[in-house]
């Protein structure tokens, strides 16, 4: 990991100034310039930690509504469970009993589905 680079970095250069190899000006200038480099690194990770973080709530959401769909779809009326059965079924094919290609994305995770009488 780049951070663990970096603090090897510093570790090195704090040593090299213990053991008088190099001065305290120099080791002040290299040690900012790593310092800086883990900051910009921490911030990355910070923005793409806070990106991925709806994601996941938003993943939690889908999974609960998908845990409630029979539910959901048997309280509707008649021409609500119709309108959503031709939106998810307008693009699909039957073959042997199977609908196959079902629209993309219409029913997460589901492709294809038996149906039964």
């Amino acid at each position: 990991m780049e951070l663990e680079r970096l603090q090897a970095r510093m570790d090195v250069l704090y040593e090299d100034r213990l053991d008088g190899r190099i001065d305290a000006t120099t080791y002040d200038k290299k040690a900012g310039e790593v310092r800086q480099q883990q900051e910009q690194i921490r911030q990355k990770i910070r923005t793409t930690e806070a990106q991925l973080l709806p994601s996941a709530s938003e993943a939690v959401d889908l999974m609960m509504l998908t845990s409630k769909a029979a539910d959901l779809f048997v309280a509707q009326t008649g021409a609500e469970q119709r309108k959503l059965l031709h939106l998810v079924l307008k693009e699909a094919s039957c073959e042997g009993g199977r609908v196959a290609d079902v629209a993309p994305g219409a029913i997460p995770g589901i492709t294809t589905f038996e149906l039964r009488k």
